[in-house]
């Protein structure tokens, strides 16, 4: 097979050297939807897949020792679509991946010392898009990644305590984008987010209270392209914001006033972020990482699409 995507729906479990043969793929990306279990010897063996994507999207369980082996996996983008729980040990073998994105976004349940051990990854982005809710000191620990993007893009609840730990995260991106309802004690504490953009697009709505504390933020932009109605008070604080403000072309303000808009944008979607430019020629090896966040952006919207 020539192409650059091999998508195996089948298998529910696999050999070692049957999953050899399969890491033989000359493409980019290697999806396995339907194999819900692994040992690490057939870990070990998917980990020498050469592409840019390994995605096992089916796995329902992992144990230490198969985490570990597929840490050692050589591309940009390790994602688990089936995993709903992981426990402290699995995630410290996971968080040895060395690529740009750790995808988990399945877990629907997350406590600190998992977390912590999470955090160890060294990555460009931690997709954890599918927790609901969030405890102040899991949160605290997840604070502690050192990458880029930290994407919690699932979260329908956030109180003052947890926006504050959160708030401690020194990466640029803090997605949030499925909080519907904010209130001004928890907009004052992620306020304090010193990243380049604090994102909160499943806002529709905003009062002059919780608009004044999200006006504190001095990072670089605030994402509020949720939002289908300002009142005139409101759109007066955000026009004071000290950072950028992101809103809806469309947005309707009543009674009619002015603010200054942006386009309108869609959710936020993983995309690896290279090291930082220096005055020296591009070289291959620089060339080929940039070549690899092209292919993971790409692989990402195709995902989405598949998705829908």
């Amino acid at each position: 097979f020539k192409g650059r995507h091999l998508d195996l729906q089948g298998p529910t479990t696999l050999d070692a050297d049957t999953a050899q043969a399969l890491a033989e793929f000359k493409g980019r990306y290697l999806t396995l939807d339907g194999l819900t279990t692994l040992n690490a010897d057939t870990a070990k063996a998917f980990a020498g897949f050469k592409g840019d994507a390994l995605d096992l999207q089916g796995l329902t369980t992992l144990d230490a020792d198969a985490a570990q082996a597929l840490a050692d996996f050589k591309g940009g983008y390790l994602g688990f679509y089936g995993l709903t729980t992981l426990d402290a040990d699995t995630a410290q073998g996971l968080a040895e991946f060395k690529g740009y994105i750790l995808s988990l976004s399945a877990l629907t349940t997350l406590d600190a010392d998992t977390a912590q051990a999470l955090a160890g990854f060294k990555g460009d982005a931690l997709d954890l898009q599918g927790l609901t809710t969030l405890d102040a000191d899991t949160a605290q620990a997840l604070a502690g990644f050192k990458g880029n993007t930290l994407d919690l893009q699932g979260l329908t609840t956030l109180d003052a305590d947890t926006a504050q730990a959160l708030a401690e995260f020194k990466g640029n991106k803090l997605w949030l984008n499925a909080l519907t309802t904010l209130d001004a004690d928890t907009a004052q504490a992620l306020a304090e987010f010193k990243g380049e953009d604090l994102s909160l697009m499943g806002l529709t709505t905003l009062d002059a209270d919780t608009a004044q504390a999200l006006a504190e933020f001095k990072g670089g932009q605030l994402d509020l392209d949720g939002l289908t109605t300002l009142d005139a008070d409101t759109a007066k604080v955000l026009r004071e914001t000290k950072g950028e403000v992101s809103l809806p072309e469309d947005i309707r303000i009543t009674p009619i006033t002015r603010i200054s808009k942006r386009p309108s944008k869609s959710k936020p979607t993983l995309t690896p972020v290279a090291p930082a430019a220096t005055n020296q020629p591009p070289t291959s090896a620089w060339l080929g990482i940039i070549g690899v966040v092209v292919l993971l952006v790409f692989y990402r919207i195709w995902r989405k699409r598949r998705q829908q």
